[in-house]
């Protein structure tokens, strides 16, 4: 995720024009005036403008940490992920290659979209992996038909049986 992609989000947005930061900005600015009266103006207005984007920074996502931690991935969804972190590192090293200019460009966005599919690819096999360990749970298919044949030779009511 680049700087400019953190940057250009609601919650930064929100954080640039929120009346915090700007009574923060005028905090700093005031203590710096008072707190040392010989520091000329412009020195506390850049106090107050570095508090002001601190607030600012504060609110910005940070890098992501890979996520893709393969192994807890059960197979096969492992291996499918592996192929597009690959692929991806394929297309990386491709578009390092490519001259500088329009064609780059446009490569970059698809980059960008192209790491989007590969988060995705990863949430997904993550819930893959989540649903076959919830399946492993379940009851085997062929002791609940025995515990099925069991309460009926044991006389239980035909209704009760048949809602099971």
């Amino acid at each position: 995720m680049t700087f400019r992609d953190r940057f250009f989000t609601r919650r930064v947005a929100k954080a640039i024009t929120s009346p915090s930061a700007i009574l923060l900005a005028g905090g700093a600015t005031a203590i710096a005036l008072v707190a040392a009266p010989a520091l000329p103006v412009a020195a506390a207005f850049g106090f107050g403008a570095a508090a002001y984007a601190a607030r600012v920074a504060a609110a910005m996502d940070r890098k992501p940490k890979p996520s893709q931690d393969l192994a807890s991935l059960a197979e096969p969804w492992r291996s499918s992920v592996a192929e597009a972190l690959d692929a991806r590192e394929r297309y990386t090293r491709a578009c390092a290659t490519a001259a500088a200019g329009p064609l780059q460009q446009r490569l970059v966005e698809i980059g960008r979209r192209l790491d989007d599919g590969v988060e995705e690819s990863f949430r997904i096999a993550r819930r893959g992996t989540a649903l076959e360990s919830a399946l492993r749970e379940l009851d085997d298919p062929d002791e609940v038909r025995t515990r099925l044949d069991q309460a009926r030779a044991s006389g239980l009511d035909a209704q009760i049986v048949s809602s099971l």
